[in-house]
């Protein structure tokens, strides 16, 4: 933080020393003017014209680093302040052609074309050195892109199966990509530095295995982040730090439980409470803790920054008008989805405010409609809710979570639930 300060201290002193570099130069223009000394006055333009391109350069500069100091806050603002400060450029350029234009007349009558071709290689090196520090500005911008993807892929809670590569019980955690290595010593009681962590891409062929970098919490995170989720096999290397030779045994199953849409908590290990820990920390995590309509930051543990939220199931799990727990697996089935409850396709964030809402089809999200969202039967004292009607839910598409075609199915049941709304689609 302080270093972004200085920067903007400094950026700000250099825009306020150039300022005054232009106000001399058009004091020197002014003098010059009563001499009507064409030399004179086409040089001291150039004067005023190089100080303007100074000027723009602060500013551009200045402004720079104001974005970056609020990049990770907004991109696109960054971007824009990008844009304006080019046009600031450019403009200043074109006053440098102006300043040209006016100097080559009263030289050519003389036949001294030291002066002409002394603006047009300040207008080259001009242009060249703004052409650079765009260049530069661009590949710093991918730079910090390219960071803060990596930086929230190391940081991404993801659900690992692990086994020894010679068989034996399955251990399922959830950890960060950067701790991985050393949960999995851990679960095995093996010694750090002693162990290689393996998946297979193919779980029917050995040689398509591969090995993960303990030193590169991002490829482990790509590999982990795949749907199914592959089982990463710990492996006990023996004194001569060989590689595997032969292929596990057993070969090891993808664990297919999120369906094609993501990953998610089977129905048949652990208790419901299991279920739903395990379920809330998937779906929050896909949603990287934000509430699915609004964006707002969810806190995970009480005292923690953010609002308190629930992770929702689209399709109910409590017992209700649905029918029995196989009608809704079946359903589940026909929409396309693994017929299981806890899938992360069949649950959304939301913020407390509006999970009780959601789930007695008062509020909804029109797929159909750009996801915007519907406010049915909401009294009027929720004015939270009242503010989302007719807006784009923020988190739309995102992936494993909020599968659209559940999403629809909720939709219209609460447009079941209220014929005389149903041409308003509940925003009225």
């Amino acid at each position: 933080m302080f270093a972004a300060m200085a920067a903007a201290t400094g950026g700000a002193e250099e825009l306020t020393e150039a300022r005054g570099k232009l106000r001399a130069a058009e004091e020197e223009l002014e003098r010059v003017n009563t001499g009507g000394d064409a030399q004179l006055i086409a040089e001291a333009k150039l004067g005023v014209a190089k100080v303007e391109l100074g000027v723009a350069k602060a500013e551009w500069q200045a402004a720079t680093e104001d974005e970056k100091a609020a990049f990770k806050v907004s991109f696109e603002t960054a971007q824009d302040g990008v844009k304006t400060a080019q046009e600031s450029v450019k403009t200043a350029q074109k006053a440098y052609n102006v300043v040209l234009d006016a100097a080559a007349p009263p030289h050519e009558t003389t036949g001294d074309g030291d002066v002409v071709e002394k603006i047009a290689a300040l207008l080259r090196e001009e242009r060249a050195e703004q052409q650079r520090l765009v260049k530069e500005e661009r590949a710093e911008q991918q730079r910090l892109v390219k960071e803060e993807r990596e930086q929230e892929l190391s940081n991404r809670l993801v659900r690992v199966t692990l086994r020894m590569w010679e068989g034996g019980r399955e251990v399922v955690l959830f950890a960060k990509p950067s701790s991985v290595y050393q949960q999995a010593g851990d679960a095995f009681s093996q010694t750090p530095g002693r162990f290689t962590l393996y998946v297979l891409a193919d779980a029917k062929d050995f040689s398509t295995r591969m090995k993960l970098d303990s030193e590169s919490p991002v490829q482990t995170a790509l590999v982990l982040l795949v749907s199914p989720p592959p089982v990463v096999l710990v492996y006990a290397r023996p004194p001569n730090d060989s590689s595997p030779a032969r292929p596990p045994a057993p070969l090891p199953e993808s664990k297919d439980i999120g369906g094609v849409q993501g990953h998610g908590s089977s129905e048949s290990s652990g208790s419901r409470g299991q279920q739903q820990a395990e379920f809330r920390m998937e779906v929050m995590s896909a949603a990287k803790w934000r509430d699915y309509l609004t964006g707002e930051s969810i806190r995970q543990i009480a005292g923690e920054d953010g609002q308190p939220g629930e992770a929702c199931h689209i399709i109910p799990v409590a017992k209700g008008p649905f029918g029995t727990l196989e009608t809704r697996r079946a359903l589940l089935k026909k929409l396309g989805q693994q017929p299981n409850l806890y899938i992360t396709a069949n649950g959304i964030p939301l913020l407390t405010d509006f999970h009780t809402y959601f789930d007695s089809f008062e509020l909804s999200i029109d797929t159909d409609n750009e996801y915007k969202i519907c406010v049915w039967n909401v009294p009027s004292s929720a004015a939270k809710v009242h503010e989302l009607k007719g807006k784009p839910a923020v988190l739309k598409k995102t992936p494993w979570i909020a599968c659209k075609p559940l999403l629809k199915w909720h939709h219209q049941k609460c447009i079941d639930k209220h014929p005389a709304q149903q041409v308003l689609k509940g925003e009225g």
